[in-house]
């Protein structure tokens, strides 16, 4: 006896076959995209990089910036070619078997669970950094609780707490210029 799929009354699945349903357009995609990036990672890393390239920073995130627009546009060719919920997987599968599809799988598995991580750690030391009272850890337990729950509400409240974050950053980035610029 074969189960049937669990109904879900939310947005992300159609009526008909359980299966997964467009909710954001290009731009939350593109904001998300971004948040995932953290714009103002630049300031952080800023001296380690230059020092690392010897000076040679821009050309640096020149070389990944192209690297990135090629990833951008695969990824463009791919949704087409192969319209299903899987991202990477589903595109390493499609195109180069269940094999890679399943190594790649677990690759962004790792970096889901990984970068995230690091990115608590890095708000932990600059929040206590800041407010020595405040223990890392509570800060790392508070930020990962947040996130949690944005998550569990859904996709939507996620994409626009996102776009909300991209742009006190690129404000902050526009801010941080003017004042750069004016001094």
């Amino acid at each position: 006896m074969s189960e049937q799929p669990v109904a879900h009354d939310t947005d992300y699945y159609k009526e008909s076959g359980g299966q997964l349903k467009r909710v954001l357009g290009t731009g939350a995609l593109v904001a998300f995209g971004l948040a995932y990036l953290v714009p103002l990672t630049v300031f952080t890393t800023l001296g380690p990089v230059t020092q690392m390239t010897a000076g040679h920073l821009p050309t640096a995130y020149l070389v990944t910036t192209v690297a990135m627009v090629f990833t951008a546009c695969s990824y463009a060719h791919l949704v087409r070619a192969f319209p299903s919920a899987g991202s990477a997987y589903a595109y390493a599968r499609g195109t180069f078997g269940e094999r890679a599809g399943f190594m790649v799988g677990w690759a962004l598995l790792l970096d889901y669970l990984l970068l995230p991580a690091i990115n608590y750690l890095v708000i932990a030391v600059y929040v206590h950094a800041q407010f020595p009272a405040i223990p890392a850890a509570a800060v790392i337990l508070g930020t990962l609780l947040g996130v949690t729950v944005l998550n569990v509400i859904g996709i939507g409240i996620v994409s626009n707490v996102s776009l909300s974050l991209v742009a006190l950053q690129l404000v902050f980035a526009v801010v941080f210029t003017a004042a750069a610029l004016l001094l």
